[in-house]
């Protein structure tokens, strides 16, 4: 993976879906109409796709998530002993 190319476009879709978003917002406070409808509609799902792709390459970038396992706190109860314990 050419990782200047990645982050080129990240930081491009990034911008896209700015400009996208004030579009949509424009297109949302204005007067009903055919126009606006269309500017919603096409500033909307132009902003899903960057956002989409953006994310996309973000995580292809970032690399696989790392995740810690899971431990309990010693003197913690689990689960399975419930609220009161069994015998008190």
């Amino acid at each position: 993976m050419n990782v200047r190319r990645a982050q080129r476009w990240f930081w491009a879709l990034v911008v896209i879906a700015i400009l996208a978003m004030s579009v949509l917002y424009q297109a949302v406070r204005a007067d009903p109409g055919a126009r606006a409808g269309s500017f919603v509609l096409v500033s909307g799902v132009l902003l899903a796709a960057a956002i989409l792709q953006a994310s996309r390459i973000l995580l292809a970038l970032a690399g696989p998530v790392r995740v810690r396992p899971w431990r309990r706190a010693a003197g913690r109860r689990s689960r399975s002993e419930g609220v009161f314990p069994a015998g008190g």
